[in-house]
């Protein structure tokens, strides 16, 4: 599912708050903590190669970018090193104009994630092992795994 971006305000009276606030203190760059789960990525239910993007708001300087849950990946297995290896790292980022998306890695034995694109935010890491059928919420040593990158105001 799309992400959407909006600038326009919420019908809760806590985000509003909380939007505003972070407007006043020049908070930078970073999700609104409103609710805890903002911007989350999570393993999808029941377990895929894909994962599930929470509902977000990130305030960046003095704008306000909002977008919808959405789903990303699948997440293919690295081809290199033996089963079980950790060969990729994914990065899952929040993008200006064009939503959720994700950036894949290079098949290496010591993977670093992506570095995030211009006018995004990054809130995920997949890690990625090689014969890989699904990504979990926690590392199994089989499987590929979420590494939270949120960064809040």
């Amino acid at each position: 599912m799309p992400a959407s971006i909006s600038t326009s305000p919420v019908n809760s009276e806590t985000t509003r708050l909380a939007r505003l606030i972070a407007y006043l203190r020049g908070a930078g760059s970073g999700l609104l903590r409103t609710p805890v789960t903002a911007g989350k990525v999570t393993a999808s239910t029941p377990a895929t190669a894909s994962v599930i993007v929470a509902a977000g708001d990130w305030v960046n300087g003095s704008s306000i970018y909002s977008w919808a849950a959405a789903a990303a990946g699948p997440f293919a297995a690295p081809t290199g090193g033996s089963a079980g290896d950790l060969r990729r790292k994914d990065t899952v980022q929040f993008t200006i104009g064009s939503g959720v998306n994700v950036l894949t890695g290079t098949d290496d034995p010591a993977p670093s994630a992506p570095a995030v694109s211009a006018n995004s935010i990054k809130l995920a890491e997949i890690h990625c092992r090689t014969g890989m059928t699904t990504v979990k919420d926690a590392d199994d040593a089989a499987n590929g795994f979420v590494v939270d990158s949120r960064v809040f105001v």
